[in-house]
């Protein structure tokens, strides 16, 4: 995966077409979140790998970009599982 995007539209969809894809990926592979705590946690994690990689002096900004997307698609499948076909609902009740 590339990225060199020019304008914010441009990072926009580039950015938008590889959560789509990892959303995908992950769809396939794990089964839904079981709940709002298990959302945080994933989440979490995501983000502390991107942590480590923006820390660590000899990753490259390709691999702090690929946890970045991992992040955005966990963020995104915690809004579907957790929220989305929940309305009325209290906020993270399952």
């Amino acid at each position: 995966m590339t990225f060199k995007p020019v304008t914010h539209a441009e990072a926009y969809e580039t950015f938008e077409g590889a959560v789509k894809i990892e959303l995908e990926k992950a769809t396939n592979k794990f089964k839904e979140f079981n709940s709002t705590h298990e959302a945080h946690s994933i989440i979490l994690e995501e983000f502390e790998e991107w942590w480590d990689k923006v820390k660590d002096k000899d990753a490259h900004a390709m691999d702090e970009i690929d946890e970045l997307v991992q992040m955005g698609a966990m963020v995104f499948r915690a809004f579907i599982d957790c929220y989305a076909n929940r309305a009325g609902s209290k906020t993270g009740e399952r």
